[in-house]
């Protein structure tokens, strides 16, 4: 999930696509190990 930064918030160019897997920050770490 490289479109998620450290702090789970999406990035700029993020896609439709894209938003719809964004979860809130206490989420990614299940996308980031």
């Amino acid at each position: 999930m490289d479109w998620i930064d450290s702090e789970g918030r999406a990035e700029p160019l993020a896609t439709p696509a894209t938003r719809q897997v964004r979860l809130p920050r206490r989420l990614s770490w299940q996308l980031e190990p």
